[in-house]
């Protein structure tokens, strides 16, 4: 619904209400992304090397799938010589 405003004192007071909703919204919003975006580094050896192996096996899997779509489907990103 919306509210009629009817003197520029009700304007500005509903401005900074809107203001501070803005402002703790975008407050909200930065500290997820720094939860989301946050580096969480392994606490010990052995977790590091199991980290490593991990993300070493996502990062091969990642080429071999490339590598099998290029071969199967790659004469579709080829021209055609005239």
């Amino acid at each position: 619904m919306m509210k009629t405003f009817n003197t520029i004192e009700e304007i500005q007071l509903r401005k900074e209400e809107l203001r501070d909703e803005l402002h703790a919204s975008s407050e909200l919003i930065g500290n997820i992304w720094m939860e989301i975006t946050n580096d969480n580094r392994p606490s010990t050896k052995g977790e590091m090397m199991t980290s490593i192996i991990s993300k070493s096996i996502t990062a091969f899997d990642a080429f071999m799938l490339a590598r099998k779509l290029v071969t199967q489907y790659g004469r579709i990103f080829k021209r055609k010589r005239r």
